[in-house]
C-alpha cells in the first residue's frame, strides 16, 4: 500500500538537498527505469533464469529506496533474497504484489508532479 505520508516527507527531504529540479528529475528517473526492471523479474521467471531476477530486484529495491517507497523495496528485497536463494516458489506472486505496488507509487508520483506544475 502506498505511504503518502512516507513519500511525501522523502521527497521533502530531497528537496531540501538539490531543489524542486532535482525531485523532478527523481521521479522522471523512477518513473522511466522501474517499469523495465518490473520487465526483467518477469521475463527473469518466465525464463527460469533467477540471476535475472535477482538483478533486476537488487536495481528495483535500491530505486524505490531513495524515493522511500517502502512495500516497493520491501518486496523487492523479498524477491531478490528467495531469487538469490534459489527460491522461486513464492516469486510469481510477489511479481505480482509488486507491480500492483509500482504502478501505485508510479501513480502517486506523477500526480505530485502535475500538481506541482499546476
Amino acid at each position: 500500500m502506498v505511504d503518502p505520508a512516507r513519500l511525501s516527507a522523502r521527497l521533502a527531504q530531497l528537496r531540501q538537498m538539490g531543489g524542486p529540479p532535482f525531485v523532478q528529475k527523481m521521479i522522471a528517473l523512477f518513473v522511466e527505469h522501474t517499469p523495465p526492471r518490473l520487465a526483467g523479474i518477469r521475463q527473469g521467471l518466465a525464463q527460469g533464469d533467477l540471476a535475472a531476477v535477482e538483478f533486476a530486484a537488487h536495481s528495483l529495491k535500491s530505486s524505490a529506496g531513495n524515493l522511500g517507497a517502502d512495500r516497493v523495496q520491501e518486496l523487492a528485497q523479498e524477491i531478490e533474497s528467495l531469487a538469490a536463494a534459489r527460491q522461486g516458489d513464492t516469486l510469481p506472486t510477489l511479481a505480482v504484489e509488486l507491480g500492483t505496488e509500482l504502478d501505485a507509487v508510479i501513480a502517486w508520483l506523477k500526480q505530485q508532479v502535475q500538481e506541482s506544475e499546476a
